[in-house]
């Protein structure tokens, strides 16, 4: 039996019965669909790969649950609504906190009062120590996305990657970031 014959009821059936790669047939048949859905509401192109690409990962996980008699292409397109609305509360809260600390970290005074012991400030040093502790790339890379608020895309020109290798980095160094001022920060006698 052809993939296209193949309703979607039963490709579903197919991947509760633990074929994986009847799931792939879902993905092919609908990927293009929620992207562009994701697309009304989020402008950066790896970031809308990356929302429906979670979107069929959860999809994927939670396939047993699904009642196979019932229309999948509502029930993903709420799915991927969720890891939108998700996405857009993460990178809202992440640029704030980002943004915040840089240009606190711009404001030379601040270091200056290290003696108030204020946490926020103890926060702020422990980036700074942490993002000179970065290799130059990275610490560019940082500059170009946060201080100048230069798209991923354009970042990936002057890097010479594609914009999911950029983005991909990103993330990596936030992680980075946040691990060693976390570190930094459990040092710290209270």
């Amino acid at each position: 039996m052809s993939e296209e014959s193949l309703t979607n009821s039963e490709v579903i059936k197919q991947v509760q019965q633990g074929s994986p790669h009847a799931f792939d047939i879902l993905v092919r048949r609908y990927q293009a669909r929620m992207r562009a859905t994701v697309a009304k509401y989020i402008a950066d192109h790896d970031d809308i790969f990356d929302i429906v690409q979670d979107g069929f990962l959860e999809a994927f996980r939670s396939i047993d649950t699904f009642d196979p008699d019932r229309d999948f292409v509502p029930w993903l397109r709420t799915i991927c609504h969720r890891r939108m609305i998700d996405f857009l509360r993460q990178k809202r809260t992440r640029y704030q906190a980002i943004q915040m600390l840089i240009d606190k970290g711009s404001q030379h005074d601040m270091v200056t009062k290290a003696q108030q012991h204020d946490n926020s400030l103890e926060q702020l040093q422990a980036l700074k120590h942490c993002f000179d502790q970065l290799n130059q790339r990275y610490q560019d890379l940082i500059h170009l996305r946060y201080r100048t608020n230069l798209a991923i895309k354009d970042i990936a020109i002057q890097f010479g990657q594609s914009a999911m290798s950029v983005s991909s980095l990103l993330y990596r160094v936030r992680t980075i970031l946040a691990r060693c001022v976390q570190s930094q920060m459990a040092q710290e006698p209270s």
